[in-house]
């Protein structure tokens, strides 16, 4: 199997490329982080983290990543995510820490493995808290999105199903 270049161009535009599922190690997710590594030297680590959620009305916190089944984070991400999730897990259990910033119990950094289908839909997926390896295993879209942002109100999951009904026509 030939390998891409390291840099591409759009053969229209010339505006540079980067591939979005499976990128190599020079290549960002975004243009900032592509920038950043291009012409800043290497003494600190940058990562582009997939989600970040946070729901007022609970102060629900979490930050997501997602990889596809088979990828690994890098060692660089995986200190860096490790550090949020030990964060979040003080700012939780530290009493001073919750007057101030109050995080819900389920806040935190999870990993989400799974693979997205054609047409934007997400596919089984085996979600993992950083802060304890708990895992959860979801095959159902619905269920899933609903549990990203912990929507249990009836009204919330009716309008995730509607949007997912209207998507899949």
């Amino acid at each position: 199997m030939s390998r891409c270049p390291n840099v591409q161009r759009c053969t229209v535009c010339a505006k540079l490329l980067i591939h979005k599922g499976s990128r190599s190690h020079y290549e960002s997710a975004s243009y900032i982080g592509q920038i950043v590594y291009n012409l800043l030297p290497h003494v600190f680590t940058w990562i582009d983290i997939d989600g970040a959620l946070y729901r007022r009305s609970n102060r629900l916190l979490r930050f997501f990543e997602h990889k596809s089944p088979g990828q690994h984070r890098k060692g660089a991400q995986r200190e860096l995510l490790e550090l949020l999730s030990r964060l979040i897990e003080h700012i939780k259990n530290c009493e001073e820490a919750q007057r101030v910033f109050g995080l819900h119990e389920f806040s935190g950094v999870y990993l989400i493995e799974g693979d997205p289908h054609e047409g934007n839909q997400l596919g089984p997926s085996k979600i993992t808290r950083l802060s304890d390896g708990k895992t959860l295993d979801m095959e159902d879209e619905l269920k899933m999105l609903c549990w990203l942002a912990l929507l249990e109100e009836k009204q919330d999951k009716e309008y995730v199903w509607d949007k997912l009904s209207r998507r899949r026509k």
